[in-house]
């Protein structure tokens, strides 16, 4: 096992709250750290890469906010 998961286990047998919070916000710090950093490296690495094509989708949706403006002026 994990010697810091070890370490909670014994924190939470001896009744050391603050330790055992303490211990569980640094391995949570360094998880969520972790996580962002590497979305960063992924998003660093993709933003230049291709552009989103236009969905057919899209194409509707302008294409509907032309026939309103077309009837507003109409």
């Amino acid at each position: 096992m994990n010697d810091v998961v070890l370490d909670m286990l014994q924190f939470s047998r001896n009744e050391k709250a603050l330790d055992f919070e303490n211990t569980f916000k640094d391995i949570m710090n360094d998880r969520i750290t972790n996580a962002i950093n590497n979305k960063k490296l992924e998003v660093a690495q993709n933003i230049f890469k291709n552009p989103v094509e236009d969905t057919e989708e899209d194409e509707v949706v302008a294409a509907e906010e032309n026939t309103e403006e077309e009837e507003s002026n109409g």
